[in-house]
């Protein structure tokens, strides 16, 4: 068990460390960047952390695996700590990047004038570090606590640590209560990491800033900026241009495409509705309960494993007149709501928490109030974020695995779960066109909402025009 426990706080500790470096150096060149460009990185910068980690391990597996078309002459042990590390910084890297982005957006221009010969290397020690130290502080021990927590790269690429001996133990022996006990450690750095989050001020990075990206180039020198450059475009390409490179330039896995849908789409809609149904009443509840401080308490449930959420879910809902719950994809949704409620509970409450006060005060000299008040005032300020919650849960239940995989009744599997599974065989052109279906899935929302968006639009400025236009005389 110390191995397991060692092999555990190594990975989590090594992927942090390199998570931050990759992060300071991303943030650093991404804050010299105009608009545009900015808007790019912050979008692929998300993308790289919405990745499933079976994504990432199988590109990564058709490169670097025993038998990867980069073997003869990149010899790297991919499975090993060091592989496991270099794929969880893949995926991680960006929560220290928004941490300090996040943190920056802080800084006043005057910062940054007051003392012209300050650039550089200084410029980084004095005035950028500790304007991000309390942000990188607070996604660091994040980071920490994901990569810790982390089961599905771990499993793929056979390196044992904790998380998966407790899975592999339950499996085993069916004996839930040893299980757990085995896993306290699994529970500490999450409880820190509440404890260190809770009084920490937390701003959503933006492209916006007051800080113009001239004055933070100029300040930050053109080598050290040609350095965070180089450091970004190998960040983005390795985290995200490849994955997307690896596969939709497999010409098996076009091939294998149509008949693997006619096959899986029974579990593609498995995924679809298990995930948007969690989505919607997760951000339910985040809505009912936005104004209760004790939800915060629900980021436990997140943070640590999904394994020991399942295990739990099995002691408790494992008995007679629960077969109901237990022996239904009503268990499948429960756990996906209990597990990613904090989330959701977070990103309503922050709209709720940014909107306009005098808009508010204004509505409330009107008389109004409850149900009214909601509708024609909080609503249409907070409409975008309820999406975007609704949308990051379900991009979390759409790719969990590990909450699920002890818990799931048959005829109830998703294709994580099927992807997962078929990656310990081999079967890299049907993985890939999983992949490919579960991604289509993540887009589809995205994509609807667009096209209604624009659709409502291009009606509202239609509605806009005059019926019956007279000549100007």
């Amino acid at each position: 068990m110390t191995t397991l426990l060692l092999n555990s706080f190594l990975t989590a500790g090594l992927t942090t460390i390199f998570s931050c470096v990759i992060g300071f150096a991303v943030a650093a060149a991404v804050m010299g960047l105009p608009t545009f460009p900015k808007r790019i990185c912050l979008g692929l910068a998300l993308t790289a952390l919405a990745f499933p980690p079976f994504v990432v391990a199988n590109c990564w597996l058709h490169y670097l695996g025993h038998t990867g078309v980069w073997r003869s002459w990149l010899a790297l042990d991919l499975f090993s700590i060091g592989g496991v590390v270099c794929l969880l910084t893949l995926m991680y890297w960006p929560v220290p990047f928004l941490g300090i982005i996040s943190g920056w957006q802080r800084l006043d221009s005057a910062q940054l004038e007051c003392e012209p010969l300050m650039r550089g290397w200084a410029m980084a020690r004095f005035i950028l570090w500790p304007g991000a130290r309390d942000s990188l502080g607070a996604a660091a021990t994040l980071t920490f606590a994901l990569a810790l927590n982390q089961f599905a790269i771990p499993a793929i690429l056979q390196v044992k640590v904790l998380p998966l001996e407790v899975w592999i133990r339950f499996n085993t022996e069916l004996n839930a209560a040893h299980s757990l006990s085995v896993a306290w450690p699994l529970a500490l750095i999450p409880l820190a990491l509440l404890i260190l989050l809770r009084r920490k001020p937390f701003s959503w990075p933006s492209a916006h800033g007051p800080v113009t990206p001239e004055l933070f180039r100029r300040r930050l020198g053109r080598v050290p900026f040609l350095i965070a450059s180089g450091a970004t475009f190998l960040a983005l390409g390795l985290s995200v241009g490849s994955p997307a490179f690896q596969l939709l330039s497999s010409s098996r896995m076009w091939s294998e495409l149509p008949q693997v849908t006619r096959a899986a789409w029974p579990i593609a809609l498995n995924s679809f509705v298990y995930a948007a149904t969690a989505a919607a009443l997760a951000t339910a509840i985040a809505f009912a309960l936005w104004r209760k401080r004790v939800m915060y308490l629900s980021w436990l449930l997140f943070l640590l494993p999904g394994m020991l959420l399942a295990i739990l879910l099995i002691l408790l809902l494992n008995r007679p007149g629960l077969d109901v719950i237990y022996r239904s994809a009503t268990v499948i949704i429960a756990a996906f709501v209990l597990r990613y409620c904090g989330p959701a509970w977070a990103l309503v409450r922050h709209a709720f928490q940014g909107a306009d006060p005098a808009v508010l005060d204004a509505a409330k000299l009107d008389n109004l109030s409850g149900g009214a008040l909601f509708r024609f005032i909080y609503w249409p300020l907070i409409a975008p974020a309820a999406a975007a919650a609704w949308y990051v849960i379900y991009l979390l239940c759409l790719w969990d695995v590990e909450t699920i995989a002890l818990i799931y009744p048959p005829g109830a599997e998703t294709l994580a779960l099927r992807v997962f599974n078929l990656l310990h065989y081999g079967h890299a052109a049907q993985v890939n066109a999983l992949c490919f279906i579960l991604l289509a899935l993540a887009a589809f929302p995205a994509a609807l909402y667009f096209v209604i968006s624009g659709l409502h639009r291009g009606a509202r400025d239609v509605g806009h025009l005059p019926t019956n236009p007279q000549p100007v005389q």
